[in-house]
């Protein structure tokens, strides 16, 4: 969920991130990223989304148009799991090469 509660992103390994109105019901975004993805978080604005994908990249994309604003670097496998810390300044990530980055 973001921070309004009003939406919800969700990822597969088909490589696309969706982000959904759950009041609408509806999807309000499709992202196409061409990679298996294994997590998807908003940050505390709401406004940007980190993807974890198995290319061992994190990509930073926008929640309202869906481009591709960064790419961060660092594992050597996939990476599987994301978490931001509640000041919004720290994200980590978990790879499949057993570490993981902040």
């Amino acid at each position: 969920f973001n921070v309004k509660g009003d939406c919800i992103v969700s990822s597969d390994m088909d490589g696309v991130v969706k982000v959904w109105d759950v009041r609408m019901v509806g999807e309000r975004l499709s992202i196409d990223l061409n990679v298996p993805v294994n997590d998807a978080k908003f940050d505390r604005s709401s406004r940007t989304l980190a993807v974890a994908c198995d290319d061992g990249t994190v990509k930073i994309a926008d929640s309202g148009d869906g481009k591709v604003m960064g790419v961060l670097t660092g594992h050597e496998k996939a990476v599987q799991a994301l978490q931001l810390d509640p000041s919004g300044r720290f994200l980590i990530s978990c790879g499949s090469d057993n570490t993981f980055r902040i």
